[in-house]
């Protein structure tokens, strides 16, 4: 794993550590630059303030090259291809999936996040992601906020989610 991974800050030593959590933060064409980095500073803030709830964080890319936010390049240190990753046996804690355009995904995606799921990993969709998620069937009967942009045309590909609320209302 190509991993310049986001973690906890340093614990003293002797001190009892709890276990890390493992965060996979799948950015696709289009996600919002302030959406990602949003998190990326809520997943630190984390760390600093519970030394027992700490997260690595590792950005992933579906071919491991730098994916475009909001037209930015981010550093390629720090990306990972998402599909060997997304493999049963290495599952995640939590999945976030952050997309600005609701692109079709390919099957080999589609399938990994339905792994992912089956594993018992905590998936979230962020901006677009939520589309994504729906295409893969995981939010069939379940609730979710979106933005209102992206409302109707999820309705509409995927009705039997019927759960959604606006956000920003």
């Amino acid at each position: 794993m190509n991993s310049t991974a986001y973690s906890a800050l340093p614990v003293e030593a002797g001190a009892a550590t709890a276990a890390l959590r493992r965060c996979g933060l799948l950015v696709m064409p289009g996600a919002s630059l302030l959406a990602l980095a949003g998190v990326l500073e809520a997943l630190q803030a984390a760390n600093g303030l519970q030394p027992e709830a700490r997260y690595e964080v590792q950005l992933l890319s579906l071919d491991g090259a730098p994916a475009a936010c909001s037209g930015q390049l981010l550093s390629p240190q720090a990306w990972a291809a998402a599909l060997p990753l997304l493999a049963p046996e290495r599952a995640w804690d939590l999945l976030l999936v952050f997309s600005g355009e609701s692109l079709p995904a390919d099957a080999a995606l589609l399938l990994a996040l339905q792994a992912q799921a089956a594993a018992g990993v905590a998936l979230a969709g962020v901006d677009g992601g939520s589309a994504l998620l729906a295409e893969a069937g995981l939010l069939s009967g379940q609730r979710a906020t979106v933005n209102g942009a992206w409302i109707d045309a999820l309705q509409e590909d995927w009705p039997e989610w019927s759960g959604a609320t606006r956000s920003g209302r």
